[in-house]
């Protein structure tokens, strides 16, 4: 729950999608998909996604568009959802799960659409499900389950932490093997590559075209490989005392590479004319989720201010607040439920932390704007 500065309760973002002048976006505290709209600087429709928890963290952490689709990959959620925006009309799609962990979560945070098909890579599950945009049905990838049945790895609970697509091809990173899985989508063969890898964990990649990025999630580091994995470069970013401890998101546009820090408040790029680093300027801190492009400019959401920022000249200036809507019963269901802890603790004298007292207090405003516009 956040307040944005002009006091309204902001929305809470992990992934987005833009279609036409419509940004879509789930709310990570609920089963709320929004629709913003871009141009006119506020939301224009919310949709409920009826087979899930009214409140829960995190439900869905990839958004992915086709056609006049858009597919809802679960995180914390218990099935992929397809919403037709020409008539909103909500459906989930089931696939036979693996039972050897039973973790009943989707936890995909890559996925990739390519031709007619979405690939999504199951963090938790270490499987990569394929579904088919034009019938709805999905399934697990045979060869990529049958690789990896065999325990090629360490013998025990194996997880991907990052995939990458280039081309035709899907490159799977573990923090648990120096080897990469590589997985074709039109041949659908499946094969191990020996790479040096540091023992780091990855967490965000992204394809410029030729090269693969890789960003550590417990370092500064970048590296950058060529698709045969035979060359490699390294980036260390650090500018003025800034050294980022990982990173949530890469970004590829006019030949820089965009980077979303897990810990530093100030995303960035790296230039690939010169290798130079820039942070982008903004007057205070943010905690940015992710990049997109919308026209011709660059924009970037800002999850703690709740604002849509757009990039000019490496400056990041707002473009518009996202907030919630005053009569949205969900979001006051979500605030409304936090009270009663806070409640008990401020009874109790143990609150201490500033950011607790400001979490009650948008508890309480949503309360009184919730019984305002019910009259």
């Amino acid at each position: 729950m956040l307040r944005g500065k002009n006091g309204n309760i902001c929305l809470q973002f992990d992934d987005a999608a833009v279609i036409g002048n419509k940004l879509w976006f789930n709310e990570a505290g609920c089963n709320r998909i929004y629709c913003f709209d871009i141009e006119k600087g506020k939301i224009a429709s919310a949709l409920e996604i009826g087979g899930e928890t009214e409140i829960k963290n995190l439900l869905f952490q990839r958004i992915v568009q086709y056609k006049n689709d858009l597919y809802l990959l679960p995180c914390t959620a218990e099935n992929i959802y397809r919403i037709s925006l020409g008539t909103e009309k909500i459906e989930s799609i089931s696939y036979e799960r693996s039972t050897e962990y039973n973790t009943h979560e989707g936890g995909i945070f890559s996925a990739f659409l390519y031709k007619d098909k979405i690939y999504a890579l199951n963090t938790y599950e270490a499987e990569l499900i394929v579904i088919d945009c034009r019938d709805g049905s999905a399934c697990i990838a045979d060869e990529w389950k049958n690789r990896l049945k065999y325990k090629e790895f360490l013998g025990c609970r194996f997880y991907f932490s990052q995939a990458v697509m280039a081309e035709r091809k899907i490159y799977a990173f573990s923090p648990e093997s120096r080897r990469v899985l590589e997985y074709d989508t039109v041949s659908e063969n499946c094969s191990f590559i020996e790479v040096d890898l540091p023992d780091e964990f990855f967490w965000a990649s992204v394809y410029d075209g030729r090269f693969i990025y890789l960003a550590s999630i417990g370092s500064n580091r970048i590296m950058r490989f060529d698709t045969e994995f035979k060359s490699s470069k390294e980036y260390r970013v650090e500018l003025n005392g800034k050294k980022p401890n990982g990173f949530k998101q890469l970004f590829y546009r006019d030949n820089r590479i965009y980077f979303v820090p897990a810990d530093i408040k100030t995303p960035g790029c790296i230039s690939l004319n010169d290798n130079s680093i820039t942070f982008l300027n903004y007057p205070e801190e943010i905690f940015s989720s992710c990049f997109f492009e919308y026209g011709n400019s660059l924009y970037c959401l800002s999850i703690n201010t709740g604002e849509l920022l757009i990039n000019k000249d490496d400056a990041l200036l707002k473009a518009a607040d996202i907030v919630a809507p005053d009569n949205d019963r969900y979001l006051y269901i979500k605030f409304m439920k936090s009270i009663s802890p806070l409640y008990s603790d401020i009874k109790n004298g143990k609150l201490e932390n500033k950011v607790y007292y400001e979490d009650f207090q948008d508890a309480l405003d949503m309360f009184v704007r919730h019984i305002a516009v019910k009259g």
